[in-house]
């Protein structure tokens, strides 16, 4: 599961637009990441499911942490104002 920390604040403050946006952002950042026999669906509003068939649980850790490093080097951008994810 991933979900995303404070996303309530984003949709409130720059709009929903913006919201949907950061969602894209993020979705094309994890998929950058993922291999081509992993999956990515969004289960909620803020939340998705990273499906990593017949990965230890070693490896999925960094996956993960390659997604939060991605993310922190291409920020998601509204208006020209970076925004964290």
């Amino acid at each position: 599961m991933l979900d995303i920390d404070h996303f309530k604040k984003i949709n409130y403050n720059l709009g929903h637009t913006a919201g949907d946006q950061a969602l894209k952002h993020l979705a094309n950042i994890v998929k950058g990441v993922l291999r081509s026999t992993d999956k990515l669906a969004r289960y909620g509003g803020e939340e998705f499911v990273i499906i990593l068939p017949g990965t230890k649980q070693e490896d999925a850790v960094n996956v993960i942490t390659g997604v939060q490093r991605e993310l922190t080097k291409k920020f998601f951008l509204n208006n020209n104002d970076r925004v964290l994810i």
